[in-house]
């Protein structure tokens, strides 16, 4: 696992008193949600040729750098070297936004009456006598 905020994985689960087992058990619904979730978008932007220009990666990094020209020249040109660092990571996250606008563009919201949930059925049923 790797190591967050300071806290490495051994650390963690001294902390929390969970084994490994625990804590992969713990994630792994959330882990399959999130695969789903990116598989869809994959889908999405594959399918409708949903793509991220040069210039659109270059307007987010200047909108990243924000207010760079109040910083130190040498802060502000290691700052520019981090987020053309991330160039891809940039181009994956504005890919992700277009395929999630594309589908909230494109829904076809359905309107249907709400069914009453049944009443909670016992785990067991006692056996008649």
């Amino acid at each position: 696992m790797r190591r967050q905020g300071g806290l490495d994985e051994e650390k963690y689960l001294e902390i929390t008193g969970q084994s490994r087992e625990e804590l992969l058990e713990q994630f792994e619904p959330q882990a399959q949600t999130q695969i789903i979730h990116d598989l869809i978008l994959e889908s999405v932007f594959a399918q409708e040729g949903i793509t991220v220009g040069e210039e659109e990666v270059n307007s987010k990094i200047e909108e990243y750098m924000g207010s760079s020209s109040d910083m130190e020249e040498e802060l502000a040109e290691r700052l520019r070297e981090y987020w053309n660092e991330q160039r891809a990571n940039i181009e994956s996250a504005l890919q992700r936004e277009k395929a999630l606008q594309f589908i909230i563009d494109n829904a076809e919201i359905t309107e249907v009456e709400r069914v009453e949930e049944p009443a909670e059925i016992p785990a067991e049923i006692p056996a008649e006598e």
